[in-house]
């Protein structure tokens, strides 16, 4: 009984922990008519400002300590899912906290219902009615989003009316994609051995995402449910080997029997002998079943009905991969930073045994559909590619939040010893961007030659959107929840990505104020120190002599068994 009970204790300690995080936002959140350019001590000496900084403390503390004690002892799916929304939940009726961009998503939707292009104006051209919300440094800057998320704002605009009620609509848009996640992550977690309990709340229980991906609310879910929803469309619909290729059945008896044993441990010391037993039978069943049926076929069953039940399940498999693609279009519509993933969901309609004619023509398809959507969805928006340019001002932003960033600022730091006008960042920036393909190409790579191809797409689309966090040459709390959530439903290994998560909930005040702007030195030379040490044991650890595998020849199995007899 006691554990159940403690349990319970944790979960309304986080659900007060969110109550009060959201007394943050309500008191000292990112008010339309708020101070813009505030600092840690303009909101420290406002009216409420003590009672701001203190429950926005004790709020994200305790949320961060709840999802952290519980992330290997949640009791079922039911009980994560009512715990997860229990503590968004308070989220729904706050001011927009944590940021200012929702401003800037309702006026790039008033200047698209106006006639212009938010690719080539910044928002304050009409201006637009809300523009003093708007961060300074975002006002004449044009938009880095996706035509679909462009047409979205301009929708909540039209049926909105006011400021509030576009805030209210696309805050319940992201409401829906958090809850398309959850759905999206059952298949994906149980597919590769996860505990879908644990990969529901690890994934979506963090401090980010009442706060931000609720409260603020950011376009991010739009952009992670689709991709998802495509993996998990593939992943429950994944075809026989050569249906997508080939359009016909074929035997895929040698993936669905590998054994289980590469799965990862289900539970934290333990070795889940018995989620891998579940595990194994299934495969035998499904292998013995593919193995009835062809020889069903072989034994006259085949037939012109036979082929036609071919035809069918390659028809069947083809709408399951145009379905993802046309998902993954979507996603790169709505935010760009999709596009990383895409090679590796692609990867997930391969046929195997890997051929390349087969697996030319599932890549071809996936990607073919995906570009078709993108363009279909800019066509229809009027708006072209600007957005592609856009993107080039997110670099405007200079925190060393991004490890590229970091590394750049201390060399221009020790740079500007000797030249007053040397600048580092920019050619950093460049580096991390080479270093950011190479890196995505050699888990693609490895992703397309491994023995279990489903998840090791997975985990080559987790790890390239880590990677990508990491090397981009900007960073914001909640681009962390990308990673992590691909991350929950491919390893139980998720310590360091939940400790990041938890570390960027306190980079920024309720009203959005970045707290990194403010150190940026001695903050900038002390993350490059952490970035070198790291590199360094990593450096370290491969360098160390890996033990010998112990073999014995059959004599000394035989004389080991008969010792123990």
């Amino acid at each position: 009984m006691d554990a159940p009970l403690r349990t319970g204790t944790i979960r309304w300690t986080g659900f007060g922990a969110a109550g009060l995080l959201a007394l943050a936002g309500v008191l000292g959140g990112a008010h339309p008519g708020g101070n813009v350019q505030s600092t840690p001590v303009t909101v420290a000496t406002a009216p409420y400002g003590p009672v701001v900084l203190a429950t926005w403390l004790l709020g994200t503390a305790g949320l961060a300590w709840a999802w952290w004690r519980l992330r290997d002892r949640v009791p079922s799916v039911r009980w994560a899912v009512g715990t997860i929304l229990l503590w968004a939940a308070p989220f729904l009726v706050v001011p927009p906290m944590g940021s200012r961009d929702v401003f800037s998503y309702a006026c790039q939707g008033h200047l698209y219902v106006n006639g212009l292009s938010p690719y080539r104006f910044g928002v304050d051209t009409l201006p637009c009615p809300w523009v003093e919300a708007v961060s300074p440094i975002w006002r004449d800057t044009p938009a880095p989003y996706g035509p679909l998320f462009v047409l979205a704002t301009a929708a909540a605009v039209l049926l909105g009316g006011s400021l509030a009620g576009v805030i209210v609509l696309l805050r319940l848009l992201a409401v829906a994609g958090l809850v398309a996640i959850m759905a999206a992550l059952l298949p994906l977690a149980r597919r590769c051995g996860v505990p879908a309990e644990r990969a529901l709340w690890v994934a979506m229980a963090g401090p980010l995402i009442g706060a931000h991906l609720v409260g603020g609310p950011h376009n991010d879910t739009l952009m992670i449910a689709a991709v998802a929803g495509a993996m998990a469309l593939l992943v429950i619909g994944r075809p026989p080997v050569d249906a997508v290729a080939a359009g016909a059945p074929v035997d895929n008896r040698a993936e669905l029997s590998q054994p289980s044993a590469t799965l990862p441990p289900t539970h934290r010391g333990g070795g889940g002998g018995g989620p891998r037993a579940r595990i194994s039978i299934l495969n035998m069943a499904l292998s013995s079943g593919n193995a009835s049926v062809s020889a069903a076929e072989r034994d006259g069953g085949a037939g012109r009905g036979g082929a036609g039940r071919g035809r069918a399940r390659g028809g069947a498999a083809v709408r399951v991969v145009v379905g993802a693609g046309v998902l993954l279009g979507l996603a790169v519509a709505v935010k760009a930073t999709a596009i990383v993933v895409v090679p590796f969901v692609a990867l997930l309609a391969v046929p195997r045994p890997l051929r390349f004619w087969p697996a030319a023509r599932a890549l071809a398809l996936v990607g073919g559909v995906t570009v078709a959507t993108m363009g279909g969805v800019t066509a229809a928006s009027g708006l072209g590619l600007g957005w592609m340019a856009g993107m080039t001002h997110t670099q405007d932003l200079i925190q060393f939040t991004s490890p590229p960033t970091a590394v750049g600022m201390t060399t221009t730091y020790l740079g500007r010893l000797f030249w007053p006008g040397f600048d580092a960042v920019p050619a950093v920036r460049a580096i991390a961007i080479v270093l950011l393909a190479g890196a995505v190409l050699w888990l693609w790579v490895r992703a397309l030659v491994a023995d279990e191809p489903v998840r090791a797409a997975l985990r080559g689309a987790a790890l390239a959107s880590a990677a990508m966090i990491a090397l981009a040459p900007s960073f914001h709390p909640w681009y962390v929840m990308f990673p992590l959530i691909l991350l929950a439903v491919t390893t139980v290994r998720t310590d360091l990505v939940m400790v990041v998560t938890a570390v960027a909930a306190f980079l920024v005040l309720p009203d959005g104020g970045g707290l990194v702007r403010y150190v940026k030195f001695p903050g900038a030379p002390i993350v490059t120190i952490v970035i070198g040490y790291l590199l360094y044991r990593r450096w370290r650890r491969g360098r160390e002599p890996r033990p010998p595998l112990v073999t014995r020849s059959a004599e000394d199995l035989e004389v080991v068994h008969r010792a123990g007899e």
